[in-house]
Formats: C-alpha cells, structure tokens, sequence
C-alpha cells in the first residue's frame, strides 16, 4: 500500500494503447465513510479496526502497539477527509486526467515523485525519447495527500506500511495472522461465521500465483479439442443468424446497420481458454515458503503490467481463468 495508487491498465480513450495509470490508494476500511460518518455502527468498526491494528502489531512482536495503531487510524482519518467519494469515483470523464509525468510535480509538490517513480520502476520516457504520460484519476486529492504525506513523520507511514504488509500477506504468516485478519475483514465487516476450507484456499492461492498454469491442466482435461471445434461451430453459426437478422431489420437505417454489421465482425470470441497462455518465465516458486512464493508472484505481475508500457493492447488475452466460472 501506498497513499496513491500505480499500475498498468488499458486507455480508457484509446484502447489500442496501455496507459499509466495513478490513483488514491485504498484505507484498511472499505470506505472514507467509515472513518469520517457519525454513525454508531460505524463508530464501532472503527474500535474493532483499531483493536484490529493493535492486535497485528502486538503478533508481530511490535511494541506500544496500541500507540501506533492510534497513529495509523488517524493518518487514514486525513487521508479520508480528501479522497473522493464513491459517486465522483464513478464519474467516467472526472477520472481521466493525462498529464505527463513530470506536471505531477506541480500537482503535488509535496510528494517525491522522482523516488516513487523510481521505485515503481516505471521508466520516465518511452521507447521513441518523448516524455511519459500518466493518466491521473482523482485528480484535486493529489495535492492535499502530498500535503498529508510530507506533515507525517516517518515513523508513523513505517507503522502503516507494516500493518498494511501484514494485512495483504496474513494468509501466508504463521495462523494467527491469518486468524486475526479473518475475524475482521472475513467476520467483523463481512459477516463470515468462518473461513472456506483449506483446500479452497490453496487453490485460490494457486491461482492468484499461476491462475494459467493451472488453467491449462483444467482446460487439457474438460475441454479437448472436439469440445473446441463445437462450440466454434456453435458460435460461426450465431454469427451468421446475427448478420440474416441484421439484414432484414425493418427499423434499422444503412448507416446504423452498417455500424451494427461492424461491430459484429469485430467481435472477439474468447470461449473455452486462451489461444496462447502465460509461460510466468521468470517466477521463482519454492516448495517450502509460501509467503516467498506469493510475494515473488506479486513482484512478477508487477513486472508482466510493466512489460506492456509502449506496446499494443494484446486483444487475445484474457482477464479470468478458463476455471473460473463467471463470465465477460
């Protein structure tokens, strides 16, 4: 965690391109009204997520916990007070700010840009020498979180640092760190009596690491290729309907119905599993530390997202598993 939000998306205004993305970060509650509403019910999340940093701090072998825990809770509070909310968040045209990277230094003086920048390992300018641009969602709560950022001591973001590390990482720490974590995030704010099986688990744990891997096993086995030939069929015979209908539609005019004829053949058909799946060359899995195992799979999705900057959108990929059951 960090009080603003990077990574690697797809443009929301030119979608043949992969954008910069930097946003607010999120808080340990799931919303700025928890920490901000006279509500008691809300009052008495914020108790239970105090106790709750407290207690992380207290199984890690911290000291004055209790102090700490009063720090972090308030620096969240100032965070809160200038986030957007939910409603402006949603705002599609209010979110897409680009900008070049270094007018985030005029955004935010407070902040040290060069370092996070640095750090992110994101490169400053593109393959042709031109200045990288970054896509800057909330964008009046830039200045006054650099303000925040540069009024707290280091101590204090050192304490939110490690609480929020623990909280992201608990299911791979000793069990009481993940039976902690679970009686807040699982129980206390979502109302889970207890958590899924283990087996359940580590499959998800699997898949958050190597989803694709495991999705080619998955695939190998419940969907061979006379499933594949199928259900191409099926969809080749989908489309061909589409465009008769298209073609004998009584209210539609030429030019939308040469609009709507193509959209239906620029449609990609994602059925089954990928085409071509990741290899996740590079990924260092161990078979006796699990928590070296997901922080290594974290720094290489990093590194997957980075490895996109200055190159066409790949249309082919999918953003699910061939074993997951949903659909988009």
């Amino acid at each position: 965690s960090s009080i603003y939000n990077i990574g690697i998306g797809i443009d929301d205004k030119n979608p043949n391109n992969y954008s910069l993305n930097l946003g607010q970060s999120h808080l340990g509650l799931p919303d700025r009204d928890y920490y901000l509403k006279d509500d008691k019910a809300l009052a008495d999340t914020r108790a239970a997520y105090r106790q709750y940093l407290t207690d992380m701090m207290t199984l890690a072998g911290i000291s004055d916990a209790a102090a700490r825990a009063d720090r972090i809770l308030a620096l969240e509070t100032e965070i809160a007070k200038v986030q957007w909310t939910r409603a402006d968040r949603r705002a599609a045209d209010k979110i897409y700010n680009p900008m070049p990277v270094s007018e985030l230094k005029t955004l935010a003086p407070d902040f040290p840009w060069d370092s996070f920048l640095a750090e992110s390992r994101i490169p400053l300018t593109t393959a042709n020498g031109s200045e990288r641009y970054a896509i800057v969602a909330e964008k009046t709560a830039f200045g006054p979180l650099a303000k925040i950022f540069a009024a707290t001591p280091v101590s204090t973001w050192r304490d939110y640092l490690v609480v929020h590390y623990l909280q992201r990482f608990a299911a791979y720490l000793p069990k009481r760190f993940d039976e902690r974590n679970f009686a807040f995030y699982g129980t206390a704010l979502s109302g889970q009596p207890q958590q899924r099986e283990r087996w359940k688990r580590g499959i998800s744990a699997v898949e958050s690491q190597i989803g694709e891997l495991l999705g080619q096993i998955y695939a190998a086995r419940y969907f061979p290729a006379p499933n594949r030939a199928a259900m191409g069929d099926l969809v080749g015979n989908l489309r061909a309907a589409m465009a008769a209908n298209l073609a004998d539609l009584k209210w539609m005019g030429p030019e939308t119905r040469k609009a709507a004829q193509a959209k239906l053949d620029a449609f990609t058909t994602k059925i089954g599993d990928p085409a071509r799946y990741k290899t996740y060359r590079g990924l260092v899995v161990t078979a006796t530390t699990p928590l070296a195992n997901q922080m290594s799979a974290a720094k290489w999705q990093m590194d997957d997202q980075l490895r996109r900057l200055g190159k066409p959108v790949d249309r082919a990929e999918w953003y699910m598993f061939p074993q997951t059951v949903n659909a988009y």
